[in-house]
């Protein structure tokens, strides 16, 4: 699992970027 900061900066490039993603379907995705 990634760190919490990895997984900030992976939430900061996906608002950038439009996409808003809740932590449990970004763990469900790089799980």
């Amino acid at each position: 699992m990634p760190d919490k900061v990895d997984m900030e900066k992976i939430v900061s490039l996906c608002k950038r970027r439009g996409f808003v993603f809740q932590s449990s379907e970004i763990y469900g995705g790089l799980g």
